[in-house]
């Protein structure tokens, strides 16, 4: 089990800050003798090995900066993380992924990076970014969390993502105005914001409204998932329109359609979201909410370095959540409701 100063701290009964400044024998500070001998033979005791990362980056010497993966991604997480990766390295930093997905929190890294030599950790799923601030803790390292998920607030961890509630609201809005009034929402039952704004936006707009859900895993991919869904969405009866989680699952649905016999859109309207390159060029092209993905990438990226490069206090003033815009590409796969 790693030792880090908080473990020392317990055991001598000082708070941590008084444990770092005698180890690293900070200048300004004084301690009597008994406390500093009692934390260097703990810390010898308990085999205690600094944090290198916290030496590297008061020497501004560490740029490793890590991207937590898992191996089963969809298109638009490549994509991302393709954007992310050229724009650190625009900045003078080296990307380096990292696998975090095991529960072991195995690293699977480029350039054989140790897990404390990273001056930053980038996390795209809630899962991830719990893990990352494990392993931080593990390390005792306070190095910067960029978060690129929806997940909940968690303390030290910044935040970057697409306007999905302004994005969903907009796809609804389009619906509602051409004629719908009865949707669904499709997708995994792990996704949570653009769930909850589809349920509550719709409500309020006066619209009928079901969720069709499968768990994640369950399919080898979101294509196969929202085929699946098929027959429940007819077998519900009224429902005309479906707003997906994403593109693929659009895609699927579409499919699934077309072996019942269903069109698209001349008798169901469906609408997917992120605007990846194939959307333009599925049969029917696809309508879908467009997540900006360079931008995306830019602002985590120039947020990430500024708190890499920013003393405490100047941390304190960059922002907590950044939010961008989204947009509604309206093709051919939906339309007005069929009469």
């Amino acid at each position: 089990m790693h030792c880090n100063i908080k473990d020392i701290a317990k055991e001598a009964g000082v708070s941590h800050t008084t444990v770092s400044r005698i180890l690293r024998n900070k200048e300004g500070f004084s301690y009597a003798s008994e406390t500093c001998e009692k934390v260097f033979n703990l810390a010898k005791s308990m085999g205690y090995t600094p944090n290198l990362a916290a030496q590297l980056m008061r020497l501004k010497e560490s740029n490793f900066v890590g991207i937590a993966i898992q191996p089963a991604s969809s298109y638009f997480s490549y994509i991302l993380i393709k954007k992310l990766t050229d724009e650190i390295s625009a900045l003078s930093y080296t990307p380096v992924l990292i696998d975090l997905s095991k529960n072991d929190i195995s690293y699977n890294a480029a350039a054989n990076v140790r897990p404390d030599l990273l001056c930053g950790i980038i996390s795209q799923y809630e899962g991830l970014t719990r893990k990352a601030l494990s392993l931080l803790r593990n390390y005792d390292s306070e190095i910067p969390i960029v978060s690129l998920g929806d997940d909940e607030y968690s303390p030290g961890v910044r935040y970057v993502s697409s306007d999905h509630a302004e994005g969903i609201r907009k796809a609804i809005n389009y619906l509602r105005e051409g004629g719908h009034e009865n949707i669904c929402y499709t997708g995994h039952d792990g996704e949570h914001i653009k769930r909850s704004v589809s349920s509550q936006y719709s409500e309020k707009s006066g619209l009928s409204h079901s969720e069709f859900l499968v768990t994640y895993g369950k399919y080898p991919d979101s294509f196969a998932a929202a085929e699946s869904l098929v027959e429940k969405i007819l077998s519900a009866k009224g429902i005309t329109a479906a707003l997906c989680e994403d593109d693929e699952f659009a895609m699927g649905l579409i499919s699934g359609f077309a072996k019942k016999g269903v069109r698209v859109p001349e008798e169901f309207s469906v609408i997917g979201y992120d605007d990846l390159p194939f959307a333009a060029y599925a049969n029917p092209p696809l309508s879908t909410v467009r997540q900006n993905i360079p931008e995306i990438a830019l602002q985590t990226a120039k947020l990430m370095i500024s708190c890499i490069q920013a003393n405490e206090n100047q941390r304190d003033l960059l922002p907590q959540q950044i939010f961008v815009d989204t947009e509604l590409v309206i093709r051919t796969s939906s339309g007005r409701k069929h009469i």
